[in-house]
């Protein structure tokens, strides 16, 4: 079993005496877990994409090369855990790799650490809840607060805070141009005129 503290950071899939090289810059690992998220790709060609992307030396097998972007995206707690076992569902998101991409840049500035391929993913996982005193942390906070431990005032005000910091899909420009459409049937053309002056 892998073990950071020991082995130091993995370059390699190792399965058996089979070594495995991957790229295992964070951008990788950004752009795997951007692609695994993504609804309109099918799922046999998110998966060719993903070993293609992965791997420097491909495994034979495609179960192998499957656990690898396994392993790989759960930092390693894919060998330690058994996936959804005694696991509870999660539903709110703390954070979107696309969505606070402008956050994450800027908490990793302020703590002096440089954004560059140097960096491995699982360094950069590992950070991302130690970037203290950033507005990133604060909306992960906001958005991992669980609402039914809470009430009263308390309840509404980190109820207020999850809806304002809550990630909004991203939009296709077909998508973007159906909404204005609505918004004007809505409200008008003039609040349009207002809405782009404003923007």
């Amino acid at each position: 079993m892998y073990n950071v503290l020991i082995d130091g950071f993995p370059s390699a899939y190792t399965v058996g005496d089979k070594e495995y090289k991957i790229r295992s810059s964070y951008k990788i690992g950004v752009l795997l877990s951007e692609l695994m998220a993504d609804p309109d790709i099918d799922e046999d060609i998110k998966m060719y994409i993903a070993i293609e992307t992965l791997y420097i030396d491909k495994p034979e097998d495609i179960i192998t090369a499957l656990n690898g972007i396994r392993w790989f995206l759960s930092c390693g707690k894919s060998e330690i855990y058994i996936q959804g076992e005694d696991k509870e569902e999660q539903t709110d998101d703390v954070i979107d790799y696309t969505f606070d991409q402008l956050d994450i840049w800027a908490a990793f500035r302020v703590h002096n650490i440089t954004l560059d391929d140097s960096l491995h993913y699982w360094q950069f996982v590992s950070l991302l809840p130690c970037l203290v005193d950033t507005p990133l942390n604060q909306k992960m906070q906001y958005r991992g607060v669980d609402l039914k431990t809470l009430k009263g005032d308390t309840k509404k005000f980190y109820s207020d805070q999850k809806k304002k910091y809550k990630i909004k899909p991203i939009l296709t420009r077909e998508e973007y141009e159906e909404q204005l459409k609505e918004l004007e049937q809505q409200r008008g053309s003039y609040y349009m005129k207002l809405r782009a002056i404003n923007n």
